[in-house]
């Protein structure tokens, strides 16, 4: 940053000619400020129409503000003043630090004003207003109706950027109009030393103009006037220049200097140079003055960086600037004239891109409309009622009665919201757990298995499964996740990493989850057995404070205890320990996956309009879905996106699905066409990369609604975790249910302690009541399907399935081991079931589903199959210190479920397969 540095020491700033979302989102913004690259930043309708038009970042925000009922000048104005104040913001150290003198953002009053002074002060009136930042430029367009704009405004207080000049007499009637709004100031008895204002003087378009009319005159004349072209743009800035000096040393301008005044600076813009026989950096070389800005685009700096030179120029070589414009006059090229019309057409440019912004916005905005179809006016209405019952603001005061009128309920609520306001809390600690993964890396690990359930292993796969091409080889651990009791899955899984280098992450909120516990017992019984001195070494500990797995932690000497927050439930733990410890230990770099949290937690703040709350608007999105019916929430992705399912389905189901009431996530379902699907269903799409649209057309076309989520790139996954647990929330307030329980879980756990000690005291497992059987398998249930006439189990399976009517869904639910062959097989079953029966059909592996669908499953709206797989493990595994295997275990939590949901009046059958190969479920 040397060439920016030593120019600013001389006296000018650089000044940034763009303005966009995502340099905003990824940080670029931030780094070019910190870094000292730029000292402010300017935007303008081109700027913005480009950004708007050519990308998705926006996308998102013009959906949310579509939804609410905006018109597309509203979502103009709403986009436009939110990338305004974050740029402001980023700015604001150095607007401070500078005594006021860098670091401004620049806003330019809607171009269709020009020419009416009235509606262009009422303009910057409101955008000032909106703003509310110190460090904001007002950008006037300064015609001759904008000189009283100039005037007033600075009369007014209001930092003022006079664009769109090309004449020097101009110029001088904008400084006399800047003076006299600061004595119009004075005279009102207000302080005038914190105003700011800048002249924006346009440089390369007088060129071009310049040139194309040496350019007639040339082929007129039969002669070469090459030594004049390029020479006019930089000779009038230059007497701009001295013009700028004669009013900073008048005696007018003294008066108000001595009174706290600063001098109006001039501003060279449009510097990138049109004709590339010109060097790319002459208009920042040639006009390097003090108490200057130049503003430039971004292919400009980076030459400017690249090859630029420094030295004060612009008063060089002034009466060649004198003769330069004098020749070219007495060739009978009118330079008035020109500047004139350069000013009529950069206001009528301005115009039209501003139009064109605006048809870009509408045609998005109505492609949010069409994809919402029926649903998108009873959303805005829940959006106006949301904010005449100040659902936010009860949301951040941890109001129970949001959910639940049950006062038994208010303390575990209240107790449960303190991810609200977790991202930006927990950046303080990234430096332990970064040191944390350093020693471990130190020690000789290579792998990590998370031992946890749920909320508590769900955002890690998540982590491990998306995160693992964005880190550096050697920088972290490989990581996977044990959420099983299948022992077939457990010897897969640790068949593929040496135990001796591998970390235990033993994760559970209560500390007395039994899955967990038997892993850890597992694993520490196999370490004992590979002659490990100390098996406590391998092992860490996530649990909430005083729990006892704590107390075990500390008992068998855990190399490591973190404990959560007791304020957050364990779906909602992303960015809890729970979260951060397996992202650090991956090697993610937390700072970015924290300050893309961030970003989506002051989105959904209590001080944001309700049309702009991205959380609150998803939220109720989901809600009036849920209320017309379509309560299936198909989750669609790309690749790279698809495990964020498993993790929203967990959120989703088992904070909704209580009460008759609740939302069915279905993710990875095979796909069918747009006709085919029944109408009980409402689609969100997330995507990095860009295709899919014509499907998603297809789907709107056919009146499914869709909500599209188009992410920059994988770190902005973080949002999304901030955005669904807030949106979740909405979701479960807006249909009357608490998001924080999960009784029926517990109901689960609870039957299977009970098959548990049956076991103990018989010896055997009680299988239930067999209905059907034959070389194949054997299925149990109380259910009145007829299973008589069924020859296979293929006619015993459709014999079940028989009554199932619309509105339903099918669940498989399969306590088998999850592996890549197991999910394929799995994968050819489910899509012969959608493709038969065009109902929702999801697929979860016991037990780890009954810590998330297995709520809404029990708990939530009737209507759904259950088709319960089950078979004998090819390799039984013991679990030290509980008696029994892992294959006992897991068919308990099956037997315990299947009882849970016949209690719960659910249409259940459980298949015991006799077979393991792959024809068993071909």
């Amino acid at each position: 940053m040397g060439h920016i540095e030593e120019l600013h020491k001389l006296g000018q700033s650089i000044w940034y000619d763009n303005i966009e979302r995502s340099m905003l989102d990824d940080g670029s913004i931030a780094r070019m400020v910190d870094s000292r690259q730029i000292y402010g930043i300017t935007s303008n309708p081109s700027i913005f129409e480009k950004a708007i038009d050519s990308g998705s970042a926006y996308d998102f925000a013009i959906q949310t503000l579509a939804s609410s009922g905006m018109d597309k000048e509203q979502i103009y104005t709403r986009l436009v003043i939110e990338d305004i104040q974050k740029a402001c913001d980023l700015f604001r150290p150095l607007y401070e630090s500078s005594g006021g003198n860098d670091g401004y953002v620049s806003l330019e009053v809607s171009p269709m004003l020009a020419h009416d002074a009235a509606a262009t002060i009422s303009d910057a009136h409101s955008l000032w207003a909106q703003v509310n930042r110190k460090n904001l430029m007002v950008k006037v367009p300064a015609t001759l109706e904008g000189l009283t704009a100039v005037q007033t405004l600075t009369s007014e207080g209001i930092n003022i950027n006079a664009t769109l000049l090309f004449s020097i007499e101009r110029y001088q009637e904008v400084m006399l109009a800047y003076l006299a709004g600061l004595e119009d100031r004075l005279n009102q008895g207000e302080e005038i030393a914190h105003i700011r204002s800048v002249s924006s003087f346009f440089i390369s378009r007088i060129d071009a103009s310049v040139d194309q009319a040496l350019g007639q005159l040339e082929k007129q004349n039969n002669a070469d006037y090459q030594h004049l072209r390029g020479k006019v743009a930089i000779a009038n800035a230059k007497l701009a220049y001295q013009a700028w000096k004669e009013v900073l040393r008048s005696e007018r301008f003294q008066k108000l200097q001595k009174l706290g005044a600063v001098m109006q600076y001039p501003l060279w813009a449009s510097t990138g140079t049109k004709d590339p026989a010109y060097p790319d950096t002459s208009y920042i070389d040639s006009l390097e003055a003090e108490g200057t800005v130049n503003t430039v685009p971004p292919a400009t700096l980076k030459a400017f960086l690249d090859h630029g030179s420094v030295g004060l120029q612009i008063e060089s070589e002034l009466d060649e600037a004198k003769a330069a414009l004098a020749n070219v006059q007495l060739l009978g090229i009118d330079l008035a004239q020109i500047t004139d019309l350069l000013e009529n057409d950069g206001v009528l440019k301005f115009k039209q891109a501003y139009q064109s912004l605006l048809e870009t916005i509408e045609a998005k905005r109505q492609l949010t409309l069409k994809s919402l179809g029926h649903l998108a006016e009873p959303i805005q209405q829940a959006v106006c009622k949301a904010a005449e019952d100040v659902m936010v603001s009860r949301l951040f005061e941890h109001d129970p009665t949001l959910w639940t009128e049950d006062r038994a309920q208010f303390d575990e609520i209240r107790n449960r919201l303190g991810w609200l306001d977790l991202p930006s809390q927990q950046v303080q600690l990234i430096a332990e757990l970064v040191g944390f993964r350093n020693l471990c890396l130190q020690a000789g690990f290579t792998d990590v298995f998370v031992l946890g359930m749920g909320g508590s292993s769900l955002a890690p796969e998540v982590f491990s499964l998306t995160f693992a091409k964005e880190v550096t080889a050697g920088q972290g651990l490989r990581l996977q996740i044990i959420d099983t009791t299948n022992p077939d899955e457990i010897a897969w899984r640790e068949s593929s990493v040496d135990l001796r280098k591998t970390a235990f992450v033993v994760a559970s909120k209560s500390g007395t989850t039994s899955e967990t516990n038997a892993a850890f017992h597992y694993f520490w019984q196999r370490l004992v057995n590979l002659g490990a001195e100390h098996p406590g070494d391998h092992f860490i500990a996530i649990t909430d404070p005083g729990t006892e797995l704590e107390n075990l932690a500390h008992e068998r000497k855990f190399m490591r205890i973190f404990e959560a927050p007791a304020n957050v439930g364990g779906r909602y733990s992303a960015f809890t320990t729970f979260g951060l410890v397996p992202a650090a230990l991956m090697g993610i770099d937390l700072y970015k996956l924290l300050a893309r949290a961030t970003e989506a937690e002051l989105a959904c703040c209590r001080d944001v309009p309700y049309s702009q709350n991205p959380g609150l608007v998803l939220g109720l999105s989901l809600s009036e879905a849920s209320k017309a019916g379509q309560n299936k929430l198909i989750f669609t992705s790309d690749e790279t996106c698809k495990p964020f399912g498993p993790w929203l389905e967990q959120l989703i189901a088992e904070s909704s699905g209580k009460k008759g009431k609740g939302m069915l996530p279905v993710e990875s379902e095979p796909l069918l066409s747009a006709e085919q699907y029944t109408k009980d269903r409402i689609f969100v799409d997330m995507r990095i990369d860009n295709e899919g649209k014509d499907r998603l057309s297809a789907l709107s076309a056919a009146g499914h609604p869709v909500i599209r989520l188009h992410l920059a790139d994988v770190y902005d996954l973080a949002k999304q975790f901030y955005l669904w647990e807030y949106a979740t929330a909405i979701l479960c307030a807006a249909i009357g249910v608490n998001a924080f329980d999960q009784p029926n879980v517990q109901e689960s756990k609870t039957n299977t302690k009970a098959v548990i000690k049956a076991y103990e005291e018989t010896g055997t497992l009680n299988e239930g009541s067999r209905v059907w059987q034959n070389d194949q398998g054997s299925i149990y249930g109380q259910v009145s399907t007829d299973f008589s006439q069924a020859t296979d189990l293929v006619q015993a399976v459709q014999a079940f399935f028989s009554s199932l009517r619309e509105g339903g869904f099918i669940a498989i639910n399969a306590y088998l081991e999850r592996t890549p062959e197991m999910e394929s097989r799995l994968a050819v079953l489910r899509e012969k079931l959608v493709q038969t029966y065009h109902c929702p059909v999801t697929l979860g592996f016991g037990p780890r589903f009954q810590h998330s669908t297995g709520q809404l499953h029990k708990g939530g709206f009737p209507g759904g199959y259950f088709l319960v797989l089950t078979k004998d493990p090819e390799q039984d595994l013991p679990i030290p210190e509980e008696g029994m295997s892992f294959g006992i275990l897991q068919r308990a939590q099956a037997l315990g479920d299947v009882e849970s949901l016949e209690r719960n009046h659910r249409c259940v059958i459980r298949v015991h397969l006799k077979s393991i190969g792959p024809e068993a479920l071909a």
